[in-house]
């Protein structure tokens, strides 16, 4: 058995999977080809190839290749040919404007998605979903994946890849470091900062260059309770930062605010968010309690690979890799899971994400599009081991995802339930993205807000400002107040749009 398995982080795709997924036999296609036996097969009659830009090229994606191509000459008869881009963000626009053969590609929000879309520039896959001519899709991709991005005609435009429903969030402690100052495992909150203040008042004895490791995603995750907001219909829109609080019954918007925001816009937030700008809140929280325990050049990239530590953050999904990595220093690493659905496997968890981060795409000038949906049914038809693939770009699927059998029981028990779809109800604004690009002014705004929050988010994120983090805050209120107010405008329109038309 073959599986496409991640070799490591890209830090900008959050739910990337250390195990990855799925290449198998059972193909089909429709539009020039035959069905063939009654295995749901599918033939071409005539060879075809291929041509598949990427990105991050990964290890044995020849052996992949070599592998497909043999285990499906006599049914789909299709060669592959993998190009990996250099700057794919800039890249792939210039091959869509030649009409350069491109018959899958990867693309992102954080690409060129958004504009592609609204420019017409990929195929309508509706009809290859939900279809028994394609068992393996259908099996990778049920209602709740696909209402991530359906559009409201239906179309699909952007296959999701999720490797997890949620974002399991975590530190790695180093257990020698623990139990050389008696003190407790990390269970919760309380324990967790009991073992930093200690590490922090032996950090010189200890030759620590900080307490800990935040690599660029900082405290806001851990003290933004999400959950918590979730459960009261108050969403998170990442990219602008900004929560919107729905109405009981999710039809309506009744409040938005951002970072910096007067504690006036939360009026309408339910309690006990209303009346208080908990981002500001939770900003100031991290300066004053947790911002010592962050190393003063975190944000500079200067103590990348040289800084010592008595612990890092990590994601639920790349703790093998980085335990292996603790392992190899001569630590005794433990993971602690922040959210308490998760570490003890109890109750129901709503999904953070409105859309997925990364998706696949077919051009609409594509030649191949029945013979790519037929080699991605193949894919995702069964799972398979021991090929290493950046899962991030290809197979990251809930459906496929494998717990590495080396783990913990705890540990594979956390997996387990995070992997289990019956653990997780749909985000209320699932399916909805904001669009920053339908209208100049807004297009200008929104560039102008992030580069003003992007000169600053870190900062606020790690505590790095300190006692002037209040002050700080106001100052880029002030800064970006009218481009935010264009923002939050534009969004609030576009999402109460979302929701009368789900809502009809």
């Amino acid at each position: 058995m073959k599986m496409w398995k991640k070799v490591g982080l890209v830090s900008a795709l959050a739910l990337s999977m250390f195990s990855l997924a799925a290449c198998g036999k059972g193909s089909s296609a429709d539009n020039g080809s035959t069905t063939a036996k009654a295995t749901g097969q599918s033939t071409f009659k005539e060879p075809g190839k291929l041509d598949i830009y990427f990105f991050n090229e990964g290890k044995n994606v020849n052996k992949v290749v070599k592998k497909f191509e043999s285990e499906t000459k006599s049914t789909l008869n299709t060669q592959i040919k993998f190009h990996w881009t250099t700057d794919h963000k800039q890249e792939m626009p210039l091959k869509f404007a030649a009409k350069t053969p491109v018959d899958l590609t990867f693309d992102a929000y954080w690409q060129n998605l958004s504009k592609n879309i609204s420019d017409g520039v990929y195929a309508n896959l509706a009809k290859y979903f939900d279809n028994d001519k394609y068992p393996g899709l259908k099996k990778a991709f049920p209602k709740e994946v696909l209402d991530l991005v359906r559009q409201k005609n239906g179309a699909i435009y952007n296959i999701p890849l999720i490797a997890t429903n949620g974002q399991a969030q975590g530190f790695i402690i180093n257990g020698k470091l623990r139990k050389k100052y008696n003190l407790p495992k990390v269970t919760d909150d309380k324990t967790f900062y009991q073992y930093l203040d200690t590490m922090y008042k032996h950090q010189k004895q200890e030759k620590l260059t900080s307490v800990l490791s935040l690599w660029g995603i900082g405290y806001q995750d851990y003290l933004n309770q999400t959950q918590e907001k979730l459960q009261n219909n108050i969403v998170t829109i990442t990219g602008p930062d900004y929560d919107v609080q729905l109405s009981p019954d999710g039809k309506k918007v009744e409040g938005i605010i951002g970072i910096g925001d007067p504690d006036s816009d939360a009026k309408n937030f339910k309690a006990p968010y209303n009346g208080k700008n908990f981002k500001n809140e939770r900003y100031e929280e991290i300066a004053s309690k947790y911002g010592k325990f962050v190393d003063p050049a975190a944000l500079s990239g200067e103590s990348s690979g040289t800084s010592k530590t008595a612990g890092t953050f990590t994601y639920l999904t790349e703790w093998p890799s980085k335990r292996a990595d603790a392992v190899a220093k001569g630590e005794d690493p433990e993971l602690y899971i922040w959210q308490d659905q998760v570490r003890n496997q109890k109750g129901t968890m709503i999904s953070e994400m409105t859309t997925a981060n990364n998706f696949l795409c077919i051009p609409r000038y594509s030649k191949n599009i029945d013979r790519t949906m037929a080699f991605l049914n193949w894919i995702y038809s069964s799972p398979k081991d021991k090929y290493t693939f950046p899962t991030y770009e290809m197979t990251d699927n809930t459906t496929y995802t494998k717990i590495d059998s080396t783990l913990s029981p705890d540990v594979k028990k956390m997996y387990a339930y995070s992997l289990d779809n019956k653990n997780w109800k749909a985000n209320p604004l699932a399916g909805f993205n904001f669009d920053s690009t339908s209208d100049p002014a807004v297009k200008q705004a929104f560039a102008s807000y992030n580069t003003a929050l992007g000169d600053v988010r870190g900062y606020f994120q790690t505590g790095l400002y300190g006692s002037k983090t209040k002050e700080k805050l106001d100052a880029f209120y002030k800064k970006s107040k009218k481009d935010s107010d264009v923002v939050k405008a534009a969004m609030k329109k576009q999402i109460q749009a979302f929701l009368d038309a789900r809502n009809k």
